[in-house]
């Protein structure tokens, strides 16, 4: 029951932004649920680019009011376009196949199937299926939301959720003030970082009566359980118009460990895949704008590009890719038509660019230190390709049963002109994920820089545009064995057997990458070894321990980086991969000689450290604790305040040192605190980054 309040927030969010302003669009109830979540991040983050550009608040009312204010001047912009449309009599004898009718909305009106009567029900019972089997793989891997990630991202997404609600502030510019606010923050590795994702859920999580990690968790289980499987049956739909199809992509949707689940259990990369669960929506929207008067459809695809770039710049280009090859190889290959696709494509762009200008720039910035950092090759080519195509990367066991249907898939989709022009864009995706896995080539190092040149990141995206290859390849199969018992004396007796025969198959492959799945999460979501359950208490007693202004002296790779979002105290090391300046550093190497260190009492003061906090736990196994950090208990100055078996939470006693009274009151002079968030300041007196490396590497 505690996490209904929670759920019902995050659902409200994801979906009723965009039901409000694509109602007021005119869109359809089966358009809304497609593509809803997509407007809803769009919106957001547009709202939020510019409060924060203008110095708004961000918070749920703010956005709220904004987002009401928006659907309603769509509505009137919209109905005074269909009024003056009317009034012209060569306008009005048109229709306008973008909106359908008010019930259809979604539906083509060029005669194709509609998605009604049997076939929405074959859909519903498929994305259904997909939704309970994606909520038991996330309730099971992470035993009822209970563990906690042990790996690298995740305390960073948990310190922004909770840095963005209690500062009420959306800049990008934050992320890199948080790490780095000992330094010149425009000099620091991390200066700007997209945080669309980490924004639209700090509107959430304050009324959600969740702490900060079982909230993140639930919010990931509703990606992986409903956005998932709604977003492939858009898309499938879309591409084939076969319920079959439809149904079971949505189901594959929430089964295929290379995506979602490679990516959240490592990592965990939770905004790139949130981004990347609403492509099959945005994909839909853009492929429509080369419609007749579908401006809809237009301004919706602008829309979710602004979220889409917002939750992660990479996911702009694999969405480039899969658009070029629309643009080039759809049908019909007319000039006309060349001319429409390219008009709809550029409008999305300039609606993207208008809506999300000062994000772009912002973007940009840092787009040269992404491409510094790569990943090594680790396997040949031929290896990586057969590990793509047959869904076994990650894993010594490959997904038989959806790599079949997947291979069947493929051929398919070459026989059919509609949809070749989508099998290319995903063949190009499993080739540069094998080439990216197997080879440290120069060109290919360039073409992935946007993604860190990370091959689970490029198989993630090649299985996410598996998933319709996928339903093509069921659907063509059950079109087989309905053909083969046409015509014989046994052809409903054989259809109705062969139908049991795949439910069956089909479980046994369900209930297989299940426990495939459960056992991919808990690889990162386990008891230990960076944050045991002792330690995760010993951090949130910080709360009543050190005061709000107080700064907490850390060891980062011991987990105390979770400190923040767990017990709204500020560490000194605010993540992993943080760059320390030379003051930091210098409390590293020689804390422990506080008593009789002139150079170590001062960068204590000038660094705000009332506290300090050790435990046992490593991000990493082979890294050792700062020397500096070790045989605490000798320190005279340090009083143990608090110590359970495996962490120990000491505290300065400021009067022992001479002159503390001096030296703390020019160390706060030097500090320019930030309203909002105690804890949260910038020096005015900057140090400079002691190396390039961080201390947890």
């Amino acid at each position: 029951m505690e996490l209904i309040p929670g759920l019902a927030l995050i659902l409200a969010l994801w979906w009723g932004p965009g039901l409000l302003v694509g109602a007021a669009l005119g869109l359809g109830w089966r358009a809304l649920v497609g593509v809803a979540p997509l407007i809803s991040v769009g919106v957001l983050t547009a709202v939020g680019v510019w409060s924060g550009v203008v110095g708004l608040p961000w918070n749920l009312a703010r956005a709220s009011v904004a987002v009401v204010v928006l659907a309603a001047i769509t509505l009137a912009v919209r109905l005074l376009l269909e009024r003056r449309r009317r009034s012209t009599p060569a306008v009005a004898d048109r229709a306008d196949p973008a909106a359908g009718s008010g019930t259809t909305g979604v539906e083509p009106g060029d005669g194709t199937p509609r998605l009604e009567g049997r076939a929405l029900a074959v859909v519903a019972v498929g994305v259904l299926l997909g939704v309970v089997v994606g909520a038991v793989i996330w309730w099971r891997g992470t035993d009822g939301l209970v563990l906690m990630n042990q790996d690298w991202d995740i305390p960073w997404h948990a310190n922004m959720i909770r840095l963005i609600a209690e500062a009420e502030e959306w800049t990008t510019s934050l992320a890199g003030n948080f790490a780095y606010y000992d330094t010149v923050v425009e000099d620091a590795p991390i200066r700007n970082y997209p945080i669309a994702f980490h924004a639209i859920a700090a509107l959430a999580w304050p009324g959600s009566g969740l702490a900060v990690p079982q909230f993140l968790g639930l919010f990931q289980m509703m990606i992986v359980a409903v956005q998932l499987p709604l977003s492939a049956a858009a898309l499938t739909w879309h591409l084939t118009r076969r319920s079959g199809a439809t149904a079971l992509a949505a189901l594959a949707a929430t089964m295929l460990s290379s995506f979602p689940y490679d990516l959240l259990f490592r990592g965990p990369l939770i905004p790139l895949v949130a981004g990347l669960a609403l492509l099959g929506p945005f994909v839909v929207a853009a492929a429509r704008s080369d419609q007749h008067l579908a401006w809809r459809w237009r301004l919706v695809a602008g829309i979710g590009a602004v979220g889409l770039f917002g939750a992660h710049a990479s996911i702009a280009v694999v969405a480039v890719v899969v658009l070029v090859a629309w643009f080039a190889l759809a049908v019909p290959a007319t000039p006309r038509a060349f001319a429409r696709r390219g008009l709809g494509l550029v409008t999305i762009g300039v609606i993207a660019a208008v809506l999300a200008g000062p994000l772009v720039l912002e973007m940009l910035r840092e787009s040269g230190r992404v491409s510094e950092i790569t990943w090594p090759a680790y396997e040949t080519v031929p290896q990586a390709f057969g590990e793509v195509l047959f869904l076994s990367h990650g894993n010594t066991m490959a997904q038989w049963g959806w790599a079949i249907l997947l291979v069947v898939g493929c051929f398919a989709m070459l026989r059919s002109a509609r949809v070749r022009w989508y099998l290319f864009a995903f063949l190009v995706a499993v080739a540069v994920a094998a080439m990216t896995a197997g080879s440290d080539g120069e060109l290919i190092t360039s073409l992935t820089a946007f993604v860190y040149n990370d091959s689970w990141r490029l198989v993630g995206f090649a299985t996410l545009l598996a998933v319709p290859v996928i339903g093509m390849g069921g659907q063509r199969v059950a079109d087989a064995v309905v053909q083969a018992w046409r015509g014989t004396r046994f052809r409903r007796v054989g259809v109705v057997a062969s139908a049991v025969l795949a439910a069956l198959l089909l479980s046994l492959v369900v209930r297989a990458d299940v426990a495939r799945n459960v056992w991919t999460l808990q690889r990162g979501y386990r008891e230990g070894s960076t944050v045991t359950a002792a330690e995760r208490q010993m951090m949130e007693s910080l709360t009543a321990i050190v005061p709000p202004e107080g700064q907490v002296l850390n060891d980062a790779c011991d987990g105390s980086v979770w400190m923040f979002a767990l017990a709204d105290r500020m560490p000194m090391i605010r993540h992993f991969e943080i760059v320390p300046t030379d003051r930091q550093l210098l409390l590293l190497n020689r804390f422990n000689q506080f008593d009789t260190d002139p150079e170590v009492q001062q960068a204590a003061a000038e660094l705000g450290i009332t506290h300090v906090y050790v435990s046992d736990g490593r991000v990493r196994g082979y890294l050792p604790r700062p020397a500096g950090l070790e045989d605490l208990d000798q320190v005279e100055a340090l009083e143990k305040v608090a110590e359970n078996e495996v962490a120990r939470v000491y505290e300065i006693d400021w009067d022992r040192v001479p002159g503390s009274e001096t030296l703390l009151a020019e160390a706060a002079a030097s500090q320019e605190r930030r309203p909002g968030v105690p804890g949260i300041w910038q020096s005015l007196d900057p140090a400079p980054l002691e190396d390039q490396n961080a201390v947890c590497i």
